[in-house]
């Protein structure tokens, strides 16, 4: 059976009713990435989102529901806007590049994003609920970025040395991992998505070589700078 969205659908049909939800889920964005999960309360959110708390409850189970709500709407419109950077690629490095620095574009530009992952991972410990659905939302990132692998090597007439589903695993872990010590360090993760990039462009070379074409080495510094 087909999981129905994180949080309760409206109960009316009317766009108003989902005006509201969107805007309760915006301000529940703000508090949660400034003052941190376990600091927050839903009167809290209520407040910032101009409700009462019974209408947070009215769309949402639980704090925590509201949490994973936040974090699947910014995966959805992260994921989207990453999508449409590499689709004007002119070539797959380009595209590569182009993937890279939207996310860490978006990633840099919700600095509150880093301290809610960590929350969620904190939280998937001990509550078995937000693991599974943590879960989902990560394979859900990892299936798309199999798909953009695959992509690539056909591309390139070869195969990749791993399964796609593994390497697809590694860059998603590396974006978190960044994510995560940013929060923790509480230092720019600006530094560590570009030498981020400059490893995917570097490994991206492989199937170039493997398939006898020139390396485009003038073509990578192109793109790092």
């Amino acid at each position: 059976m087909e999981r129905r969205p994180v949080g309760r659908p409206p109960r009316s049909a009317l766009g108003e009713a989902h005006d509201r939800r969107a805007e309760i889920v915006e301000a529940a964005a703000r508090v949660l990435g400034e003052r941190g999960y376990g600091s927050t309360s839903v009167k809290d959110i209520a407040a910032a989102a101009g409700v009462t708390p019974a209408l947070i409850y009215h769309y949402f189970d639980s704090k925590e529901d509201l949490l994973l709500a936040v974090m699947a709407q910014m995966q959805q419109v992260i994921r989207r806007r990453v999508d449409d950077a590499g689709a004007s690629a002119a070539d797959p490095l380009e595209a590569i590049a182009r993937r890279v620095d939207q996310a860490a574009a978006e990633l840099t530009a919700r600095p509150g994003l880093n301290r809610m992952l960590l929350d969620l991972y904190g939280l998937g410990l001990t509550r078995e609920a937000i693991a599974e659905r943590g879960r989902e939302m990560l394979e859900y990132s990892v299936r798309h970025q199999a798909e953009d692998i695959e992509r690539f090597y056909a591309a390139a007439g070869t195969t990749p040395g791993a399964p796609p589903e593994d390497l697809a695993g590694v860059v998603v872990a590396a974006f978190d991992g960044i994510a995560l010590s940013a929060a923790v360090r509480g230092v720019d993760p600006a530094p560590m998505y570009r030498a981020l990039k400059l490893l995917l462009l570097s490994a991206a070379l492989v199937p170039l070589a493997t398939s006898g074409e020139p390396l485009p080495l003038e073509r990578i510094q192109r793109l790092m700078s």
